[in-house]
């Protein structure tokens, strides 16, 4: 006879882990189906990015293993192929490939309007105003951080970049429900 062995985790009921739990949770409820678009952070980066290509950019080595763990999530969940770069190389790729003025391309006679490349930018709490000023101009470029919700104002300390993998998982579950 083989008996299996029981595992008890004793954690106090304080501390940073379980602040960090308690952030990811009400990230969760804030991501929730019942929301609208305009409460709910997920939905919306959903709607931003929907039919569009799509990079995810980090300026640094934390934003940019963000990036990259979100490029995976949108494979596999979302079924979209999402590059993951570092800033500079997302910049410069949104200067260099600036399509002509739209206002008078005509389908019937250029054909479909190529697929613009939108970028979002993931930023921490501490360099956000540098990431800001350096997407400055750039039509297809939005600013992404876990502190765009005002009620994440209190959060602990570190927990930026827990949170945006959070919110890149749901929109990627959203951008599944809307292709079905």
């Amino acid at each position: 006879m083989r008996r299996g062995a029981r595992v008890v985790v004793v954690a106090p009921y304080e501390g940073p882990l379980r602040d960090l739990a308690d952030e990811l949770d009400a990230e969760a409820l804030r991501n929730s189906a019942g929301r609208e678009v305009f409460t709910n952070p997920a939905k919306a980066l959903a709607a931003r990015v929907s039919g569009c290509q799509l990079a995810l950019a980090g300026d640094n080595a934390a934003t940019l293993a963000l990036a990259r763990h979100g490029s995976s999530v949108m494979l596999r969940i979302a079924n979209q192929v999402v590059a993951a770069t570092r800033l500079s190389d997302a910049v410069v790729a949104l200067r260099a490939g600036t399509p002509p003025d739209a206002l008078f391309h005509d389908e019937e006679i250029d054909g479909p309007a190529p697929q613009r490349l939108r970028v979002l930018a993931l930023a921490l709490a501490g360099e956000r105003t540098v990431v800001a000023a350096r997407v400055a101009g750039l039509d297809d470029a939005y600013l992404v951080a876990a502190e765009d919700v005002p009620e994440l104002l209190d959060a602990p300390v570190g927990s930026g970049g827990a949170v945006l993998a959070v919110r890149l998982e749901m929109a990627a579950v959203y951008l599944r429900l809307v292709r079905g």
